[in-house]
């Protein structure tokens, strides 16, 4: 490999080169003006965003068992992630607002895996919870429940 530096001529050819090509190219490429062309027709809309099932995005959650006591082990297995960044699950009670993501007892972050089993401890309150799969590089969203799980005495 030569470490010389290019001549006069030649880097006066490349900037020239440099200048004319785009020249030719739009040239090249526009054409004369016409009466005769259409009007460019509006964009039409998006349609509306149709919310997809779990199924539907290859997601699944199952929670087992259904039926415990408060600090009982439960697990969840999933598959079906797409391994996005920030994507986590979390045990939520069954009736919290989507919007309330950050509410989990107790939440994990997948890390890329597509499929597994998480062990979770049932919180001290009675009810009726389920897992969630939250999405965060779209804005905080849900992208899967689980099956319900019930706390009770």
């Amino acid at each position: 490999m030569s470490n010389r530096r290019p001549q006069p001529k030649q880097m006066v050819r490349r900037a020239m080169t440099l200048l004319i090509l785009p020249f030719v190219i739009v040239t090249a490429c526009s054409s004369p003006p016409s009466d005769d062309l259409e009007p460019i027709p509006e964009p039409t809309p998006y349609p509306a965003k149709t919310p997809i099932t779990e199924a539907e995005a290859g997601l699944v959650m199952k929670a087992n068992p259904t039926q415990i006591r408060p600090g009982d082990s439960v697990f969840i297995n999933y598959s079906g992630t797409k391994g996005f960044h920030g994507e986590t699950i979390g045990l939520y009670l069954k009736d919290a607002a989507d919007e309330d993501w950050q509410a989990a007892f107790e939440s994990y972050p997948l890390k890329g895996e597509s499929k597994g089993s998480i062990r979770f401890t049932a919180p001290s309150r009675h009810g009726l919870y389920q897992f969630r799969i939250i999405i965060q590089a779209l804005g905080p969203g849900v992208a899967a429940r689980s099956n319900t799980v019930e706390v009770s005495p």
